[in-house]
């Protein structure tokens, strides 16, 4: 009976197995396609949050239509102080090379090198350089986070350039009109800049942790404007 059983469940292992199989695709093929590792190009139309696709693009995905375009339209920042190992929903996509969306990527993802848009982005994670024409909402940024109206993050590890400019964690420079972050390690240059410690026209810093307990662990950050 142990003999029948022991094969009875490496059959459902093996099946299990070819069933999550990932597939290779050369050179081109659609970022929808789940378990797929795209080496080329990747084309599709829209994304959305929590839509998981296992899929890795090694080159440029190409977005046509993307979700950003309705992002003006949410009424408050998506990013919470939740910190990066805490995230509420699985990787969907990675992207290692060039992001390109026509109005704006909104997805589970992680961008290593470059990604760039026209209207808005939720993005997970970027390692490299995010490029948005308005705003721009990236819960992890390493690298440059840019948005000529509002930049928003959790936490950031480099530069954040903006017109508005909001993080909970920074690591580097805020440069905009209005700078805000509840723990910076770095510096701040604009009209009004706040961080954990002060307020200051021009120029503000900041390079030790705050005395002061916190009373919220987890919170949103709040009205972009």
């Amino acid at each position: 009976m142990r003999p029948i059983l022991k094969i009875i469940l490496l059959l459902f292992l093996f099946t299990s197995g070819k069933a999550q199989q990932r597939k290779n695709y050369f050179p081109c093929w659609s970022f929808h396609q789940k378990n797929a590792d795209i080496h080329g190009i990747s084309i599709g139309i829209g994304s959305t949050l929590n839509n998981f696709k296992n899929t890795n693009t090694n080159g440029i995905r190409l977005e046509l239509i993307g979700a950003g375009i309705v992002v003006p339209l949410i009424p408050y920042s998506p990013i919470t102080e939740t910190d990066s190992s805490e995230y509420r929903y699985p990787v969907s996509e990675k992207i290692n090379g060039i992001n390109i969306s026509l109005s704006g990527t909104v997805c589970d993802g992680v961008v290593n090198g470059l990604s760039i848009g026209t209207v808005g982005n939720i993005i997970y994670k970027v390692n490299g350089v995010s490029v948005i024409g308005f705003l721009n909402f990236v819960h992890v940024s390493n690298g440059i986070q840019f948005a000529f109206i509002s930049t928003s993050n959790n936490k950031i590890n480099g530069l954040q350039i903006g017109a508005f400019n909001e993080s909970n964690h920074t690591k580097g420079l805020q440069l905009g009109i209005v700078n805000r972050s509840k723990d910076l390690r770095g510096i701040q240059f604009g009209v009004w800049n706040k961080n954990g410690r002060r307020s200051l026209p021009i120029v503000n810093w900041q390079f030790k942790k705050n005395k002061k307990k916190r009373s919220q662990t987890h919170s949103g950050l709040r009205n972009r404007t």
